[in-house]
């Protein structure tokens, strides 16, 4: 949501200055309550043993929000009080810049925030596919958790702000590579494969996400990036794979 009222706000802004545009109503977009999430992250953090590094980032995190949300409201406040027709937009060109830091302050704590748990939660996974691997050998649930597994990291590279070319590139070989076991290893063992009632889907998302994923890494060595639908496409179909995936 934070980023969502602050696309809407710029929208109707001069983003340099923040001077509203000439015929814009400046009715600016709700944030909501952040009470529960502040609550349930701060109730996360006092859990006992401490994990230092998740611990900081979601402290971090609520910080960054309640900052965000004190300069958001002073902003809300100076338009829905009309001060911007008494000063012609002067104020805004005060509360423009401290909106900015604080949305950027908070991008920053939301990224790392996401990046710690996403790490550890890929631990966790890797953790329990290895233990299924040991017991069971390199099966058909361990080829595609694993899939899945690469398929998230991959999402989070092509999906990025500013996506890094080479991080991609290895990512999507990665991904590649485990798309075709998976496909060798199902024609291998149809009676295994025959269990898994959406593998067909799932297969065939794999293949459909691999190839939305590649417009946008051929995008980057071009001039001119990757639009908004192909990247939403890439979402899609990482989206209709996961879906598929957990109906098994």
């Amino acid at each position: 949501r934070v980023f969502e009222v602050r696309d809407g706000y710029l929208d109707d802004v001069d983003p340099a200055t923040g001077v509203p545009l000439p015929n814009r109503p400046m009715n600016l977009m709700g944030l909501g309550t952040s009470e529960p999430c502040e609550r349930k992250v701060k109730a996360a953090a006092a859990l006992t043993p401490a994990v230092p590094e998740l611990d900081k980032a979601s402290a971090d995190y609520v910080a960054a929000l309640i900052a965000f949300r004190a300069a958001w409201d002073e902003l809300d406040a100076y338009y829905k009080k009309g001060e911007h027709k008494d000063d012609q937009g002067a104020k805004a060109k005060l509360l423009h810049p401290k909106v900015m830091a604080a949305v950027d302050a908070f991008a920053s704590a939301h990224d790392t925030l996401q990046a710690v748990v996403k790490q550890r939660n890929r631990l966790r996974h890797q953790a329990a596919l290895a233990e299924t691997e040991k017991r069971d050998g390199r099966n058909l649930e361990v080829i595609l958790g694993t899939l899945m597994l690469e398929a998230s990291s991959l999402l989070d590279l092509v999906d990025a702000r500013k996506p890094d070319a080479a991080q991609v590139a290895a990512q999507l070989a990665a991904y590649g590579k485990l798309v075709d076991e998976a496909d060798a290893y199902a024609a291998a063992h149809a009676d295994e494969a025959a269990k898994w009632g959406s593998l067909t889907n799932v297969r065939n998302y794999s293949k459909a996400f691999l190839a939305a994923s590649k417009v946008i890494d051929r995008k980057l060595a071009e001039p001119t990036p990757a639009t908004p639908s192909e990247h939403e496409e890439a979402v899609k179909q990482y989206n209709f794979l996961v879906d598929n995936y957990n109906r098994h």
